[in-house]
């Protein structure tokens, strides 16, 4: 594939992006406002953080190209083209999410999850976490 041809067919896919991007994504966020309130919506209906709802949904679009890979076709009506724009769109929603749970008042608000366990950050104290054998002090 020439430079040129490769620039024409991701510009496509990015068109695709693009236009998923401002469709579905205010039909998912069922808000006006915030962008990622699917996610953050979830996350307080399952006990658990923004990020760990994206990933689920990421690594779903993950497995339909792992399918396609091993397979060599798609068992949906959706072609592969479809499959990597599902996965751009959720690489720039878990963007997102990550950009947003920085900020020191956001970072409260979602309770991320330890790094090093499975645990809320708030189980963690100064000696630890407090529901397992992890030591992240926070």
């Amino acid at each position: 594939m020439t430079f040129k041809q490769f620039d024409e067919l991701t510009n496509k896919l990015l068109e695709q992006v693009l236009t998923m991007r401002n469709t579905k994504g205010k039909e998912y966020a069922n808000s006006d406002l915030d962008r990622l309130k699917n996610f953050t919506d979830i996350a307080e209906e399952t006990g658990t953080s923004p990020l760990i709802v994206w990933q689920v949904y990421f690594k779903k679009h993950i497995r339909a190209i792992d399918s396609f890979i091993k397979r060599g076709e798609t068992l949906s009506n959706e072609g592969i083209e479809g499959r990597f724009v599902d996965a751009i769109t959720y690489l720039l929603l878990g963007y997102g999410l990550i950009i947003d749970a920085q900020s020191p008042t956001e970072a409260i608000k979602y309770n991320p999850m330890c790094a090093k366990c499975v645990h809320k950050l708030n189980d963690h104290n100064i000696n630890g976490c407090t529901k397992c054998s992890c030591t992240t002090i926070v």
